[in-house]
């Protein structure tokens, strides 16, 4: 197996499914685009599970330590994880943190694909500030680094 490809069915899994606390997992209404979530992923940390970016942003889907615990206590997504130990070095705690995020981050920018994946990289509360700006500015306005990002995932 190719090491690019060692983490697809998890990505398929927690793109396809969530779950509610402890209980059984459920689908995931809409679905998430598993080979967005790909893509993502591999921009993210190139499929390390280890990897660790200069910011600090950690593991697989590079969660920041907030936005992670934000995650583990539930403050964003409907689909907290198992009641055990978590970590964004999991690679399965780190796609199912990812799924989530992304699928709240699409709730929020109301399905807006660009949007929710500038917002993973740049912060909600950046992209929400700027899409204030007329038109399609606010994508302008993005640091360098997003405008990058975006093009990597989104083309």
């Amino acid at each position: 197996m190719n090491s690019r490809d060692r983490f697809d069915s998890l990505i398929q899994f927690y793109a396809e499914n969530g779950r509610k606390g402890d209980g059984p997992f459920m689908p995931r209404i809409p679905p998430l685009d598993w080979r967005l979530l790909k893509r993502q992923l591999m921009q993210e940390s190139a499929a390390d599970p280890d990897a660790v970016s200069r910011v600090g942003a950690k593991g697989l889907a590079q969660a920041m330590d907030a936005t992670f615990q934000e995650w583990v206590r539930n403050e964003f997504a409907g689909d907290p994880p198992p009641r055990r130990h978590v970590s964004a070095f999991d690679p399965e705690d780190a796609i199912h943190f990812q799924a989530d995020f992304l699928g709240w981050l699409l709730g929020m920018f109301s399905g807006e694909t660009r949007k929710a994946i500038a917002a993973y990289n740049a912060g909600p509360g950046r992209v929400g500030k700027l899409i204030k700006e007329p038109g399609d500015l606010w994508e302008q306005n993005l640091p360098e680094e997003t405008k990058d990002y975006l093009k990597k995932i989104l083309g």
